[in-house]
Protein backbone atom coordinates (compact mmCIF):
# COMPACT_ATOMS: atom_id res chain seq x y z
CA UNK A 1 0.00 0.00 0.00
CA UNK A 2 1.40 3.22 -0.89
CA UNK A 3 0.13 6.78 -1.73
CA UNK A 4 0.32 10.21 -0.55
CA UNK A 5 -1.96 12.38 1.12
CA UNK A 6 -3.99 15.41 -0.04
CA UNK A 7 -4.39 18.05 2.79
CA UNK A 8 -7.34 17.20 4.83
CA UNK A 9 -7.76 20.61 6.53
CA UNK A 10 -10.93 22.43 5.30
CA UNK A 11 -13.04 25.44 6.74
CA UNK A 12 -15.99 23.68 5.41
CA UNK A 13 -17.65 19.97 6.47
CA UNK A 14 -17.48 17.17 4.52
CA UNK A 15 -19.69 16.59 1.86
CA UNK A 16 -19.73 13.04 0.69
CA UNK A 17 -20.88 11.63 -2.67
CA UNK A 18 -21.05 8.09 -3.28
CA UNK A 19 -22.07 6.52 -7.01
CA UNK A 20 -22.24 2.68 -7.42
CA UNK A 21 -22.93 1.19 -10.39
CA UNK A 22 -24.62 -1.73 -11.41
CA UNK A 23 -23.63 -5.29 -12.82
CA UNK A 24 -20.31 -4.20 -13.14
CA UNK A 25 -17.60 -6.67 -12.21
CA UNK A 26 -14.05 -5.38 -10.60
CA UNK A 27 -11.74 -6.21 -14.11
CA UNK A 28 -13.37 -2.91 -15.62
CA UNK A 29 -11.64 0.04 -15.22
CA UNK A 30 -8.59 0.30 -17.98
CA UNK A 31 -5.19 2.00 -15.39
CA UNK A 32 -6.52 -0.60 -12.93
CA UNK A 33 -6.66 -3.99 -14.50
CA UNK A 34 -7.96 -4.02 -17.97
CA UNK A 35 -6.05 -1.39 -20.50
CA UNK A 36 -9.17 -2.44 -22.88
CA UNK A 37 -12.09 -0.38 -21.25
CA UNK A 38 -11.99 3.32 -21.46
CA UNK A 39 -12.76 4.75 -18.69
CA UNK A 40 -10.43 7.98 -17.84
CA UNK A 41 -12.88 9.82 -15.35
CA UNK A 42 -12.46 6.76 -12.45
CA UNK A 43 -8.68 6.61 -13.66
CA UNK A 44 -8.84 10.22 -13.01
CA UNK A 45 -10.10 9.23 -9.24
CA UNK A 46 -8.03 6.62 -8.87
CA UNK A 47 -5.15 8.55 -9.15
CA UNK A 48 -6.65 10.69 -6.74
CA UNK A 49 -7.95 8.29 -3.76
CA UNK A 50 -7.46 4.86 -2.60
CA UNK A 51 -8.54 1.74 -4.72
CA UNK A 52 -9.23 -1.58 -2.53
CA UNK A 53 -8.63 -4.34 -5.53
CA UNK A 54 -10.15 -7.14 -3.73
CA UNK A 55 -13.35 -5.68 -2.69
CA UNK A 56 -16.16 -8.69 -2.43
CA UNK A 57 -19.80 -8.37 -2.10
CA UNK A 58 -20.96 -10.93 0.63
CA UNK A 59 -24.08 -12.71 -1.33
CA UNK A 60 -27.46 -12.72 -2.24
CA UNK A 61 -30.82 -15.38 -0.87
CA UNK A 62 -32.04 -14.71 -4.53
CA UNK A 63 -31.95 -14.22 -7.98
CA UNK A 64 -31.71 -10.51 -7.95
CA UNK A 65 -28.51 -10.32 -6.38
CA UNK A 66 -28.66 -6.26 -6.29
CA UNK A 67 -31.19 -6.10 -3.57
CA UNK A 68 -29.09 -7.35 -0.79
CA UNK A 69 -26.26 -6.15 -1.81
CA UNK A 70 -27.70 -2.25 -1.77
CA UNK A 71 -29.21 -3.23 1.61
CA UNK A 72 -26.26 -4.20 3.12
CA UNK A 73 -24.80 -0.94 2.29
CA UNK A 74 -27.46 0.77 3.80
CA UNK A 75 -27.52 -0.82 6.26
CA UNK A 76 -23.91 -1.68 7.32
CA UNK A 77 -25.04 -5.16 8.14
CA UNK A 78 -24.49 -8.89 7.11
CA UNK A 79 -26.34 -10.82 4.58
CA UNK A 80 -29.00 -12.31 6.75
CA UNK A 81 -29.17 -9.78 9.44
CA UNK A 82 -29.88 -6.41 7.06
CA UNK A 83 -33.63 -6.78 7.56
CA UNK A 84 -34.24 -7.72 3.91
CA UNK A 85 -34.75 -5.70 0.83
CA UNK A 86 -36.60 -3.19 2.44
CA UNK A 87 -33.83 -3.14 5.02
CA UNK A 88 -35.35 -3.47 8.15
CA UNK A 89 -35.86 -1.20 10.67
CA UNK A 90 -32.20 -0.24 10.82
CA UNK A 91 -30.92 3.42 10.62
CA UNK A 92 -30.17 3.74 7.21
CA UNK A 93 -27.16 5.78 5.87
CA UNK A 94 -28.53 8.21 4.16
CA UNK A 95 -31.40 8.38 7.17
CA UNK A 96 -28.65 8.65 10.23
CA UNK A 97 -26.23 11.34 8.03
CA UNK A 98 -29.74 13.46 8.04
CA UNK A 99 -30.53 12.81 11.63
CA UNK A 100 -26.76 14.30 12.40
CA UNK A 101 -27.10 17.39 9.93
CA UNK A 102 -26.54 16.51 6.44
CA UNK A 103 -28.73 17.62 3.92
CA UNK A 104 -29.29 13.97 2.13
CA UNK A 105 -30.07 13.62 -1.45
CA UNK A 106 -30.48 10.64 -4.13
CA UNK A 107 -30.93 10.13 -7.97
CA UNK A 108 -30.82 6.74 -9.94
CA UNK A 109 -32.35 3.24 -9.00
CA UNK A 110 -33.21 2.42 -5.86
CA UNK A 111 -34.55 -1.59 -5.53
CA UNK A 112 -35.10 -1.61 -1.29
CA UNK A 113 -39.12 -0.11 -1.55
CA UNK A 114 -39.81 2.73 -1.28
CA UNK A 115 -40.30 3.37 2.21
CA UNK A 116 -36.83 3.02 2.88
CA UNK A 117 -35.83 5.38 0.41
CA UNK A 118 -38.15 7.90 2.25
CA UNK A 119 -36.69 7.79 4.67
CA UNK A 120 -32.78 7.54 3.81
CA UNK A 121 -33.38 10.97 2.01
CA UNK A 122 -34.67 14.47 2.68
CA UNK A 123 -34.79 15.43 -1.44
CA UNK A 124 -34.64 12.66 -4.20
CA UNK A 125 -34.51 13.29 -8.07
CA UNK A 126 -35.55 11.27 -10.45
CA UNK A 127 -35.35 7.79 -9.83
CA UNK A 128 -36.80 4.45 -10.79
CA UNK A 129 -37.54 1.62 -8.01
CA UNK A 130 -37.28 -1.35 -10.33
CA UNK A 131 -34.68 -3.42 -10.63
CA UNK A 132 -33.71 -2.59 -14.38
CA UNK A 133 -35.14 -1.53 -17.70
CA UNK A 134 -36.87 -2.93 -19.85
CA UNK A 135 -36.48 -2.52 -23.93
CA UNK A 136 -38.18 -3.46 -26.58
CA UNK A 137 -37.26 -7.16 -27.87
CA UNK A 138 -37.57 -10.08 -30.44
CA UNK A 139 -40.85 -12.00 -29.63
CA UNK A 140 -38.87 -15.13 -28.10
CA UNK A 141 -42.02 -17.14 -28.31
CA UNK A 142 -41.63 -17.27 -32.00
CA UNK A 143 -37.95 -18.46 -31.53
CA UNK A 144 -38.66 -20.52 -28.87
CA UNK A 145 -42.47 -22.52 -29.21
CA UNK A 146 -41.73 -24.15 -25.48
CA UNK A 147 -42.01 -20.93 -23.59
CA UNK A 148 -38.69 -21.72 -21.73
CA UNK A 149 -37.27 -17.95 -22.17
CA UNK A 150 -38.06 -15.19 -19.88
CA UNK A 151 -39.29 -12.26 -22.29
CA UNK A 152 -37.42 -9.77 -20.59
CA UNK A 153 -34.23 -11.42 -21.71
CA UNK A 154 -32.78 -10.52 -25.22
CA UNK A 155 -31.23 -13.72 -26.29
CA UNK A 156 -28.70 -11.88 -28.77
CA UNK A 157 -27.32 -12.30 -31.24
CA UNK A 158 -29.38 -14.80 -32.29
CA UNK A 159 -31.95 -15.09 -35.97
CA UNK A 160 -34.52 -12.59 -36.25
CA UNK A 161 -33.52 -10.48 -33.33
CA UNK A 162 -33.30 -7.05 -34.67
CA UNK A 163 -32.50 -5.07 -31.47
CA UNK A 164 -29.81 -2.58 -31.38
CA UNK A 165 -28.17 -0.77 -28.24
CA UNK A 166 -28.21 2.43 -29.78
CA UNK A 167 -31.71 2.18 -31.25
CA UNK A 168 -33.23 5.20 -28.82
CA UNK A 169 -36.83 4.06 -30.06
CA UNK A 170 -36.52 0.67 -27.75
CA UNK A 171 -36.68 1.78 -24.22
CA UNK A 172 -34.52 0.77 -21.63
CA UNK A 173 -31.70 3.24 -20.96
CA UNK A 174 -33.16 5.60 -23.41
CA UNK A 175 -35.76 7.42 -21.55
CA UNK A 176 -37.68 10.27 -23.09
CA UNK A 177 -37.03 13.58 -22.97
CA UNK A 178 -38.03 16.78 -25.04
CA UNK A 179 -35.06 18.88 -24.47
CA UNK A 180 -32.91 16.39 -26.28
CA UNK A 181 -32.70 16.67 -30.04
CA UNK A 182 -33.66 12.73 -30.66
CA UNK A 183 -36.37 12.82 -28.19
CA UNK A 184 -34.42 10.74 -26.18
CA UNK A 185 -31.66 10.58 -23.43
CA UNK A 186 -29.69 7.69 -21.55
CA UNK A 187 -30.30 7.03 -18.23
CA UNK A 188 -27.04 8.04 -16.84
CA UNK A 189 -26.59 11.37 -18.42
CA UNK A 190 -30.61 11.85 -16.72
CA UNK A 191 -29.39 10.39 -13.50
CA UNK A 192 -26.31 12.91 -13.60
CA UNK A 193 -27.56 15.99 -15.09
CA UNK A 194 -30.08 15.86 -11.74
CA UNK A 195 -27.24 15.22 -9.74
CA UNK A 196 -25.53 18.04 -11.32
CA UNK A 197 -28.16 20.52 -10.75
CA UNK A 198 -28.20 19.43 -7.22
CA UNK A 199 -24.44 19.81 -6.79
CA UNK A 200 -24.73 23.33 -7.93
CA UNK A 201 -27.57 24.60 -5.56
CA UNK A 202 -25.53 23.17 -2.97
CA UNK A 203 -22.44 25.14 -3.59
CA UNK A 204 -24.49 28.30 -2.91
CA UNK A 205 -24.47 26.74 0.71
CA UNK A 206 -21.05 25.79 1.91
CA UNK A 207 -21.54 25.70 5.43
CA UNK A 208 -24.74 22.90 4.71
CA UNK A 209 -22.64 19.20 4.35
CA UNK A 210 -24.41 16.94 2.00
CA UNK A 211 -24.61 13.37 0.96
CA UNK A 212 -25.43 12.11 -2.06
CA UNK A 213 -26.53 9.46 -3.49
CA UNK A 214 -26.06 8.62 -7.49
CA UNK A 215 -27.44 5.19 -8.47
CA UNK A 216 -26.13 4.60 -12.43
CA UNK A 217 -28.20 1.49 -13.84
CA UNK A 218 -25.63 0.87 -16.24
CA UNK A 219 -23.89 -1.56 -17.05
CA UNK A 220 -26.94 -3.69 -16.14
CA UNK A 221 -28.70 -4.85 -19.60
CA UNK A 222 -29.98 -3.26 -22.05
CA UNK A 223 -26.89 -2.41 -22.40
CA UNK A 224 -27.39 0.40 -24.65
CA UNK A 225 -25.08 3.47 -25.39
CA UNK A 226 -24.94 5.74 -27.90
CA UNK A 227 -23.51 5.16 -31.32
CA UNK A 228 -20.07 6.93 -30.78
CA UNK A 229 -19.35 4.52 -27.67
CA UNK A 230 -19.86 1.75 -29.28
CA UNK A 231 -17.72 3.08 -32.21
CA UNK A 232 -15.08 2.90 -29.32
CA UNK A 233 -15.01 -0.53 -29.66
CA UNK A 234 -14.26 -2.41 -32.67
CA UNK A 235 -15.95 -6.13 -32.27
CA UNK A 236 -13.08 -7.13 -34.16
CA UNK A 237 -10.81 -5.96 -31.62
CA UNK A 238 -12.87 -7.12 -28.34
CA UNK A 239 -10.74 -9.83 -26.09
CA UNK A 240 -12.17 -12.85 -24.66
CA UNK A 241 -11.28 -13.21 -22.08
CA UNK A 242 -8.97 -16.06 -20.70
CA UNK A 243 -11.82 -18.21 -18.72
CA UNK A 244 -13.83 -18.31 -22.03
CA UNK A 245 -15.67 -20.86 -22.36
CA UNK A 246 -18.95 -22.15 -24.79
CA UNK A 247 -20.96 -23.83 -21.32
CA UNK A 248 -20.60 -23.77 -18.17
CA UNK A 249 -19.40 -27.52 -17.29
CA UNK A 250 -22.40 -28.17 -14.92
CA UNK A 251 -25.33 -26.41 -13.65
CA UNK A 252 -24.45 -24.75 -10.86
CA UNK A 253 -27.95 -23.49 -10.00
CA UNK A 254 -30.36 -21.49 -11.56
CA UNK A 255 -28.75 -22.41 -14.97
CA UNK A 256 -31.94 -20.81 -16.62
CA UNK A 257 -32.19 -17.49 -14.80
CA UNK A 258 -32.78 -14.37 -17.08
CA UNK A 259 -29.49 -13.61 -16.92
CA UNK A 260 -27.95 -16.34 -18.26
CA UNK A 261 -30.70 -15.52 -21.55
CA UNK A 262 -28.88 -13.23 -22.56
CA UNK A 263 -27.42 -14.95 -24.97
CA UNK A 264 -27.90 -18.05 -27.24
CA UNK A 265 -25.93 -21.22 -26.08
CA UNK A 266 -23.29 -22.08 -26.56
CA UNK A 267 -21.97 -19.22 -26.02
CA UNK A 268 -19.61 -18.98 -29.20
CA UNK A 269 -16.88 -16.39 -29.74
CA UNK A 270 -18.94 -13.62 -31.50
CA UNK A 271 -21.37 -14.02 -29.28
CA UNK A 272 -19.30 -13.25 -26.45
CA UNK A 273 -17.29 -10.47 -28.51
CA UNK A 274 -20.64 -8.88 -29.07
CA UNK A 275 -22.33 -8.71 -25.44
CA UNK A 276 -18.75 -7.47 -24.14
CA UNK A 277 -18.37 -4.76 -26.86
CA UNK A 278 -22.13 -3.62 -25.44
CA UNK A 279 -20.94 -3.85 -22.01
CA UNK A 280 -17.76 -1.93 -22.16
CA UNK A 281 -19.36 1.06 -24.67
CA UNK A 282 -21.95 1.20 -21.77
CA UNK A 283 -19.07 1.63 -18.82
CA UNK A 284 -17.39 4.35 -21.08
CA UNK A 285 -20.09 5.92 -21.26
CA UNK A 286 -21.15 5.79 -17.74
CA UNK A 287 -17.58 7.00 -17.33
CA UNK A 288 -18.10 10.17 -19.28
CA UNK A 289 -21.18 10.76 -16.98
CA UNK A 290 -19.58 10.63 -13.80
CA UNK A 291 -17.00 12.95 -15.66
CA UNK A 292 -19.25 15.25 -15.66
CA UNK A 293 -19.94 15.43 -11.81
CA UNK A 294 -16.40 15.36 -11.00
CA UNK A 295 -15.90 18.85 -13.14
CA UNK A 296 -19.03 20.28 -11.60
CA UNK A 297 -17.26 19.46 -8.42
CA UNK A 298 -14.10 21.41 -9.72
CA UNK A 299 -15.95 24.21 -11.12
CA UNK A 300 -18.21 24.95 -7.83
CA UNK A 301 -15.22 24.88 -5.73
CA UNK A 302 -16.36 21.31 -3.75
CA UNK A 303 -14.09 19.09 -4.42
CA UNK A 304 -11.77 19.97 -1.98
CA UNK A 305 -14.12 19.18 0.89
CA UNK A 306 -16.55 16.21 -0.82
CA UNK A 307 -15.59 12.98 0.09
CA UNK A 308 -15.98 10.61 -2.71
CA UNK A 309 -16.97 6.80 -3.11
CA UNK A 310 -17.44 4.76 -6.10
CA UNK A 311 -18.21 1.02 -6.24
CA UNK A 312 -20.78 -1.48 -7.26
CA UNK A 313 -23.40 -3.75 -5.91
CA UNK A 314 -21.87 -6.93 -7.94
CA UNK A 315 -19.78 -8.00 -10.87
CA UNK A 316 -20.86 -9.63 -14.07
CA UNK A 317 -19.72 -12.88 -16.09
CA UNK A 318 -20.48 -11.23 -19.92
CA UNK A 319 -19.15 -14.39 -20.91
CA UNK A 320 -16.24 -15.79 -18.22
CA UNK A 321 -16.82 -19.26 -17.41
CA UNK A 322 -19.32 -19.74 -20.73
CA UNK A 323 -22.03 -17.84 -18.23
CA UNK A 324 -23.53 -14.45 -18.65
CA UNK A 325 -24.98 -12.98 -15.29
CA UNK A 326 -23.94 -12.51 -11.59
CA UNK A 327 -25.28 -15.55 -9.95
CA UNK A 328 -22.22 -17.56 -9.49
CA UNK A 329 -19.07 -17.33 -6.80
CA UNK A 330 -16.35 -16.56 -9.81
CA UNK A 331 -14.20 -13.43 -9.06
CA UNK A 332 -15.58 -11.81 -12.02
CA UNK A 333 -19.29 -11.75 -10.18
CA UNK A 334 -18.40 -11.46 -6.19
CA UNK A 335 -15.55 -8.57 -7.05
CA UNK A 336 -16.41 -4.96 -7.29
CA UNK A 337 -14.69 -1.81 -7.56
CA UNK A 338 -14.63 0.12 -4.81
CA UNK A 339 -12.74 3.36 -4.42
CA UNK A 340 -12.57 6.44 -1.91
CA UNK A 341 -11.32 9.80 -3.00
CA UNK A 342 -11.14 13.19 -1.62
CA UNK A 343 -10.35 14.92 2.34
CA UNK A 344 -7.87 13.11 4.54
CA UNK A 345 -7.55 10.11 1.53
CA UNK A 346 -4.01 9.46 0.11
CA UNK A 347 -3.97 10.13 -3.60
CA UNK A 348 -2.68 7.17 -6.02
CA UNK A 349 -3.09 4.55 -2.99
CA UNK A 350 -3.73 0.51 -3.69
CA UNK A 351 -4.97 -1.71 -0.79
CA UNK A 352 -5.35 -5.61 -1.76
CA UNK A 353 -6.84 -6.36 1.93
CA UNK A 354 -9.82 -8.66 1.60
CA UNK A 355 -12.73 -6.35 2.51
CA UNK A 356 -16.35 -5.86 1.52
CA UNK A 357 -17.79 -3.04 -0.45
CA UNK A 358 -20.75 -3.27 2.56
CA UNK A 359 -18.13 -1.07 4.65
CA UNK A 360 -18.79 2.15 2.72
CA UNK A 361 -21.70 3.04 5.36
CA UNK A 362 -18.85 2.59 8.24
CA UNK A 363 -15.92 3.57 6.27
CA UNK A 364 -18.00 7.20 5.41
CA UNK A 365 -18.77 8.00 8.97
CA UNK A 366 -15.38 7.37 9.99
CA UNK A 367 -13.98 9.98 7.60
CA UNK A 368 -16.24 12.42 7.84
CA UNK A 369 -16.69 12.19 11.95
CA UNK A 370 -20.27 11.02 11.98
CA UNK A 371 -20.99 8.56 14.53
CA UNK A 372 -22.29 5.15 13.23
CA UNK A 373 -24.81 3.46 14.96
CA UNK A 374 -24.56 0.66 16.71
CA UNK A 375 -26.57 -1.34 14.31
CA UNK A 376 -23.66 -1.22 11.85
CA UNK A 377 -21.47 -4.43 11.59
CA UNK A 378 -19.16 -4.04 8.69
CA UNK A 379 -16.08 -2.47 10.07
CA UNK A 380 -14.59 0.79 8.84
CA UNK A 381 -12.16 0.31 6.07
CA UNK A 382 -10.30 4.15 7.39
CA UNK A 383 -7.42 2.75 9.52
CA UNK A 384 -6.35 0.71 6.18
CA UNK A 385 -7.14 3.98 3.94
CA UNK A 386 -5.59 6.31 6.65
CA UNK A 387 -2.30 3.93 6.98
CA UNK A 388 -3.02 3.94 10.84
CA UNK A 389 -0.13 2.54 13.00
CA UNK A 390 -1.06 -0.77 13.15
CA UNK A 391 -4.12 -0.74 11.00
CA UNK A 392 -4.84 -4.50 10.00
CA UNK A 393 -7.01 -5.84 7.13
CA UNK A 394 -10.37 -6.73 9.38
CA UNK A 395 -10.56 -10.00 7.46
CA UNK A 396 -8.20 -13.20 6.72
CA UNK A 397 -10.96 -14.75 4.59
CA UNK A 398 -14.19 -13.26 3.25
CA UNK A 399 -17.53 -15.56 2.54
CA UNK A 400 -20.30 -15.10 -0.53
CA UNK A 401 -23.41 -17.06 -1.31
CA UNK A 402 -26.04 -17.69 -3.94
CA UNK A 403 -29.10 -19.20 -2.50
CA UNK A 404 -28.92 -22.51 -1.39
CA UNK A 405 -27.17 -23.12 -4.50
CA UNK A 406 -23.57 -21.83 -3.80
CA UNK A 407 -21.39 -20.83 -0.88
CA UNK A 408 -17.58 -19.66 -1.10
CA UNK A 409 -14.79 -18.90 1.15
CA UNK A 410 -11.64 -17.69 0.09
CA UNK A 411 -8.28 -16.29 1.62
CA UNK A 412 -5.33 -14.39 -0.55
CA UNK A 413 -3.74 -17.31 -2.14
CA UNK A 414 -7.64 -19.54 -2.77
CA UNK A 415 -10.86 -20.19 -3.13
CA UNK A 416 -13.08 -23.17 -2.13
CA UNK A 417 -16.56 -23.33 -3.22
CA UNK A 418 -19.51 -25.35 -2.42
CA UNK A 419 -22.37 -26.71 -4.28
CA UNK A 420 -24.58 -27.97 -1.77
CA UNK A 421 -27.39 -29.24 -4.44
CA UNK A 422 -24.57 -31.08 -6.19
CA UNK A 423 -22.35 -32.06 -3.58
CA UNK A 424 -19.39 -30.79 -5.50
CA UNK A 425 -16.73 -28.23 -4.97
CA UNK A 426 -14.43 -26.14 -6.90
CA UNK A 427 -11.12 -25.35 -5.50
CA UNK A 428 -8.83 -22.31 -7.03
CA UNK A 429 -5.10 -20.87 -6.53
CA UNK A 430 -6.02 -17.65 -6.76
CA UNK A 431 -3.05 -16.40 -6.62
CA UNK A 432 -1.54 -17.98 -9.52
CA UNK A 433 -4.89 -18.45 -11.48
CA UNK A 434 -6.55 -14.70 -11.16
CA UNK A 435 -8.83 -16.15 -14.24
CA UNK A 436 -9.98 -19.08 -12.36
CA UNK A 437 -9.46 -21.44 -15.11
CA UNK A 438 -7.74 -24.45 -13.42
CA UNK A 439 -9.88 -26.40 -11.04
CA UNK A 440 -8.05 -28.26 -8.36
CA UNK A 441 -10.27 -30.12 -7.08
CA UNK A 442 -10.42 -32.48 -10.42
CA UNK A 443 -7.03 -32.93 -9.80
CA UNK A 444 -6.08 -36.84 -9.36
CA UNK A 445 -5.65 -37.06 -5.45
CA UNK A 446 -6.99 -33.96 -4.88
CA UNK A 447 -8.81 -34.74 -1.07
CA UNK A 448 -5.82 -35.71 0.52
CA UNK A 449 -3.25 -33.73 -2.25
CA UNK A 450 -5.28 -30.22 -0.90
CA UNK A 451 -6.90 -30.63 2.40
CA UNK A 452 -3.96 -28.26 3.76
CA UNK A 453 -5.67 -26.01 1.76
CA UNK A 454 -9.46 -26.38 1.68
CA UNK A 455 -9.89 -27.84 5.49
CA UNK A 456 -9.08 -24.19 6.94
CA UNK A 457 -11.30 -22.54 4.45
CA UNK A 458 -13.94 -25.17 5.01
CA UNK A 459 -14.03 -24.12 8.72
CA UNK A 460 -13.26 -20.36 7.91
CA UNK A 461 -16.75 -21.20 5.81
CA UNK A 462 -18.75 -22.31 9.10
CA UNK A 463 -17.72 -19.36 10.90
CA UNK A 464 -18.48 -16.99 8.44
CA UNK A 465 -22.17 -18.72 8.35
CA UNK A 466 -22.61 -17.82 12.03
CA UNK A 467 -21.61 -14.11 11.31
CA UNK A 468 -23.68 -13.94 8.37
CA UNK A 469 -26.89 -15.64 10.08
CA UNK A 470 -26.34 -18.40 6.95
CA UNK A 471 -28.54 -21.36 8.43
CA UNK A 472 -27.35 -23.93 5.62
CA UNK A 473 -25.50 -26.83 7.54
CA UNK A 474 -22.72 -27.74 5.11
CA UNK A 475 -21.01 -31.46 6.13
CA UNK A 476 -17.40 -32.34 4.68
CA UNK A 477 -18.64 -35.74 4.22
CA UNK A 478 -21.23 -34.09 1.75
CA UNK A 479 -18.56 -33.50 -0.93
CA UNK A 480 -16.27 -36.19 -0.13
CA UNK A 481 -13.59 -34.23 1.77
CA UNK A 482 -14.34 -36.23 5.21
Amino acid sequence: MSGSSPNADSASPTNVLVFIADDMTYRAIGSLNNPEVETPNLDRLIARGTTFTHAHHQGSWQGAVCMPSRAMLHTGRMLYHCGGEACGDYPLLGQEFGRQGYDTYMVGKWHNFEASQKRSFKKIGDNDQGGMFYSSTFNFSKLHPDGDLTQSAYLRPSPGNVWEPDDRGRAGHWLEHEADPTGYEHSSTRWTRNLIDYLKVQSEYPEQPFLAYCAFHAPHDPRQAPTEYLEKYSLEDVELPPNYAPEHPFDQGDFKLRDEQLAPWPRTEHVVKVHRQEYHAILTHMDMELGRVLDTLDANGQAENTLIVFTADHGLAVGEHGLMGKQNMYDHSVRVPLIFAGPGVPQGKICDALVYQHSVYATVAELTGVAAPDTVQFPSLAPLIRGDAGAEPPHDTVFSCYRHFQRMCRNHTHKLVLYPHLGRWQLFHNAEDPFETDDLALHPDAVEAYRDVYEPLFAALRGWQQAVGDQMYLQPSDYGLG
